[in-house]
């Protein structure tokens, strides 16, 4: 039995090891992006750094869960993910997203 759970946390802190390694070594630039999107009310899209994407939510999806499918690779602070959300969204609440329901999400350019 001791020697299972030896194996176990041997194999737990190896993997620990090869997550930190690969979260180390990806190579992506480390940009973030500024925004200030204050009014969406008159904006144009050209000139925001990124699209509006509609996106019809399911049972148990969250705000968090799906910024991180649309912009995967995005290294952005989440203030802006929300602010961006709210303006594109003025009634949504991120905490209570309702599913079968159409939201507009940002997708930040890579």
């Amino acid at each position: 039995m001791a020697n299972k759970f030896k194996l176990i946390v041997c194999l737990f802190i190896i993997l620990l090891f090869i997550a930190a390694y690969h979260d180390l070594n990806r190579g992506d630039s480390m940009t973030t992006f500024t925004t200030d999107h204050s009014s969406y009310s008159n904006y144009d899209n050209k000139s925001l750094n990124f699209q509006v994407i509609s996106y019809q939510t399911k049972t148990n999806d969250h705000f968090l869960s799906i910024i991180e499918k649309l912009n995967p690779e995005t290294l952005i602070n989440i203030e802006t993910f929300i602010s961006d959300f709210q303006a594109l969204n003025p009634k949504a609440d991120i905490y209570q997203l309702e599913a079968n329901q159409i939201y507009l999400f940002p997708q930040y350019e890579q």
